[in-house]
Formats: structure tokens, C-alpha cells, sequence
């Protein structure tokens, strides 16, 4: 499993859920290992240039089997830019959800009591999405 940043640009995507439009902005993470803070800025707000008036949900995208601080810091960030309501619009994704076997994700956060923290945070909005399984549907899920 590599920590590398993936996205160095936002890309934005148009499709639809329930017949309603939505449209989703992939960003560049805030810990970005490749971008200068500058440019990472720079990004940051071209990404909200794109999604005006404003973003109405948050994807706090964490990826399983991976440790770190970043999804404590980034939480905070959203919350420093966007207001301390901001949690209340955030939704964490887990992604490589296969690779928690047969753990549950409420076993696999209790593990983690920052993790747990930043879920309870977001209202306990979270969904797991399995990356090998290609018809997973999203389904949102709460404590």
C-alpha cells in the first residue's frame, strides 16, 4: 500500500443519484505529498471556484489499512475553513473495504479512537466502499 497522493488536480464529475443531478470534485488531499503548500492552495480554491456557490457535502475519504494523522488534521482544516457546522455536511468514505475481511468498520474504528471521534463527529455519516466489488452500491450507513 503506497501513502502517495493520487489526485494533483481537481477533476469534476457529473451524474446522477435518485434522478437528481450530482455533481462530485475530486481534490487533491490537504497533505498532498507532491504539491508545494502554494500549490496545493492554488488547487484548493480552484476546486471551490468549480463548485459554486459552494460545496454542499464533504467526502472525508479514508483509505483502509492505512495509519496516519492526516484524516485528523484534514477534518480540522474543513472545519477551520468552512466553520465548525461544516462537520455536519461531512461524510467519511472508507475505501478498500475488502481488506477489512471479516472485521466489521465498527470494529476496525473502535480500534482507532481518533477515527471514531471524527465519525461522531460527522453525525456518524460514514459509508464503506469495496474497491474489488463491482457492484457496490452506495449506501450510506450511521452509528
Amino acid at each position: 500500500m503506497s501513502a502517495q497522493s493520487v489526485t494533483r488536480e481537481c477533476k469534476m464529475q457529473i451524474g446522477s443519484f435518485n434522478k437528481r443531478r450530482v455533481d462530485v470534485i475530486d481534490t487533491p488531499g490537504l497533505f498532498h505529498t507532491e504539491l508545494t503548500e502554494e500549490g496545493l492552495k492554488k488547487e484548493i480554491q480552484r476546486c471551490l471556484n468549480m463548485s459554486m456557490p459552494g460545496p454542499h457535502v464533504f467526502l472525508l475519504v479514508i483509505r483502509i489499512g492505512l495509519r496516519n494523522i492526516e484524516e485528523k488534521n484534514t477534518m480540522k482544516w474543513i472545519q477551520r475553513f468552512f466553520g465548525d457546522d461544516s462537520s455536519m455536511y461531512t461524510i467519511v468514505l472508507f475505501t478498500h473495504g475488502d481488506l477489512l475481511q471479516r472485521k466489521t468498520i465498527k470494529e476496525f474504528c473502535q480500534e482507532n479512537k481518533e477515527l471514531q471521534s471524527i465519525i461522531n463527529q460527522c453525525g456518524c455519516r460514514y459509508h464503506v466502499f469495496n474497491n474489488k466489488e463491482k457492484n457496490d452500491l452506495i449506501r450510506f450507513r450511521s452509528c
